[in-house]
């Protein structure tokens, strides 16, 4: 009886061992997937950055040039 409680006893810590492990491995994948995913957000939010001031830029020209076809018109008459 002694010795089936102390198998019992250690094939439940073992197995406790067993789902403990097998919790962390799934722990450091699902962390190494949302790191993954985090850094593709930021590629991805660094990429928005620079076409909103791309379009700025563009903008900036946009009234720039209409300015100068402006002068160019009253300059004409």
């Amino acid at each position: 009886m002694i010795v089936a409680a102390i198998v019992g006893i250690v094939v439940g810590y073992g197995l406790a061992l067993w789902r403990e492990s097998r919790r962390t491995r799934l722990c450091e994948r699902d962390c190494a997937t949302l790191r993954q995913m985090r850094q593709q957000q930021v590629v991805q939010d660094l990429t928005l950055v620079e076409l909103f001031q791309a379009n700025g830029r563009l903008a900036e020209m946009l009234t720039l040039q209409n300015a100068c076809d402006r002068t160019r018109l009253e300059a004409r008459r």
